[in-house]
């Protein structure tokens, strides 16, 4: 008999084909080959360098800052802040590979997760429970205790999308980070685990088009709590793309497979 965990790696497998039944809702803009926009839920024009503006502007200087702090080491270069947003270098977008999501979770575990709190001037916004009760509100969903975890740096969004291969090396940055005061969910790992399974489940090829890749699963899909607890995110997070985008393809993805996950996972 199969164990929990191979049932739910099993589940989570046939759920990942089911993104080939949408269409694209964005493509790169693209002149001589070479990309001048990216299209999606904000935008960014790239020419020598990437433009990247939001609603309201205030995020993108709060975005910009994290960046700042995260290092270069982590982000891309941030070139200026001004009133409109922020100007970073440009990247391309990072080769992907079956390897792909365990190198994200390597990367993170590194350079992110395993920073000390003490040293954050975040760390009072990371130990703040008030995302919860906003949280419950806006997608009707209880958090359980056994899906929350010891606070900790996190990226926020480490999905393949936003993730860039550096210059010279061949070694990957992510950008476009959250800010832990802008973040409604705890920071905790397991935020970062669902972003990647969200890219395992097929966000970049409903999204933008891109082929799809079965992935291996990464290291924390290898014991079934850390699973539990990052599809219990996912969920989340597919949920809050399907009420911010619900006329996107995306959208629509997303609200499917938020629906199929609840039912791979017990929640009491």
């Amino acid at each position: 008999m199969a164990s929990a965990l191979e049932t739910l790696q099993d589940k989570l497998r046939e759920l990942s084909g089911v993104v080939l039944k949408y269409h694209p809702d964005f493509a790169p803009q693209a002149v001589n080959g070479f990309p001048t926009e990216l299209r999606g839920f904000s935008q960014s024009s790239l020419s020598l360098a990437v433009h990247k503006k939001t609603t309201p502007v205030e995020f993108a200087k709060e975005q910009a800052t994290f960046m700042l702090f995260l290092g270069e080491a982590v982000c891309p270069k941030i070139l200026s802040i001004d009133d409109t947003g922020y100007v970073m270098e440009y990247l391309k977008p990072a080769i992907t590979y079956t390897g792909s999501l365990f190198r994200q979770e390597m990367f993170l575990s590194r350079r992110v997760w395993e920073r000390s709190l003490e040293d954050i001037p975040y760390a009072k916004q990371i130990g703040d429970a008030s995302w919860r009760h906003v949280l419950e509100e806006s997608i009707f969903l209880s958090v359980p205790d056994w899906a929350l975890e010891e606070p900790c740096l996190i990226h926020g969004d480490p999905s393949i999308d936003n993730t860039l291969e550096a210059r010279h090396g061949g070694n990957i940055r992510i950008t476009d980070p959250i800010p832990p005061h802008r973040l409604v969910r705890p920071s905790i790992r397991a935020i970062d685990h669902s972003k990647i399974l969200q890219s395992f489940l097929g966000w970049e090829v409903v999204l933008r088009g891109v082929p799809r890749i079965e992935y291996d699963f990464p290291k924390f899909m290898q014991e079934y709590d850390t699973a539990r607890r990052a599809v219990f995110w996912t969920i989340i997070a597919l949920k809050r793309i399907a009420l911010r985008n619900n006329t996107s393809n995306a959208g629509k993805w997303a609200e499917r497979m938020g629906q199929e996950l609840l039912r791979c996972i017990p929640l009491s």
